[in-house]
């Protein structure tokens, strides 16, 4: 059964650099699922697994403007060490979840850490880079009607949050953000993060955020 719009998929992934190290990749022990055609992973994913079948295994590369997007200047942000929350581990690549002036709430990697402060960079940790993508297709069939409400469930929760399966790069920040103001992230908000409210992000035993 090939894949195509409505059947239900269930794969694992393994993104590597250039230098063919693993950044990152699915949990072995759960593997993703969706019901393709509908927009629930990244397009580039959804698109190279069409008209493949069960047990087909495939690699191909991907640009940053394909996967994670590209890293911007103006999503990094310098913050006063009080600022963050007590219990945060400082360390860098932990993320933290900020709200910005205007309420809008992003995640940020620590990348840079000072006597006083650090830096937070608001891009995917993945962003920028050439990557090359392995893909192994674990089941394709029909879905059930269980797995049909899913789906509804979730794109109706998706309409309302913009919520999407799998993260992925923003679009081109200087396209929304304006010269005077703006976070660079397609939002209206403005540049300087409001810390105190942050949420720490757990990292697994990878250092991945969860």
């Amino acid at each position: 059964m090939k894949i195509e719009k409505d059947r239900y998929i269930r794969f694992t992934f393994t993104f590597t650099n250039e230098d063919g190290e693993t950044v990152y990749q699915s949990d072995p022990e759960a593997s993703p699922w969706y019901i393709h055609g509908h927009g629930l992973i990244m397009p580039v994913l959804e698109e190279k697994l069409a008209g493949h079948e069960e047990g087909d295994r495939f690699t191909f590369d991907l640009t940053p403007e394909q996967s994670f997007g590209s890293h911007y200047e103006n999503l990094l942000f310098e913050a006063e060490k009080s600022q963050l929350p007590s219990d945060l581990d400082m360390e860098l690549g932990c993320g933290v979840e900020i709200e910005m002036q205007s309420g809008d709430r992003m995640l940020a990697y620590i990348v840079e850490i000072k006597d006083e402060t650090v830096i937070l960079d608001g891009n995917h940790p993945l962003a920028g880079m050439d990557l090359t993508c392995t893909l192994n297709v674990e089941e394709v069939r029909e879905p059930s009607e269980e797995e049909k409400l899913e789906l509804n469930r979730y794109q109706s929760q998706r309409q309302q949050e913009g919520l999407y399966t799998m993260e992925f790069g923003p679009e081109d920040p200087n396209e929304e953000a304006s010269s005077e103001a703006g976070c660079g992230c397609g939002c209206s908000c403005s540049s300087a993060p409001v810390i105190p409210q942050a949420i720490q992000t757990p990292k697994d035993d990878k250092g991945d955020t969860k």
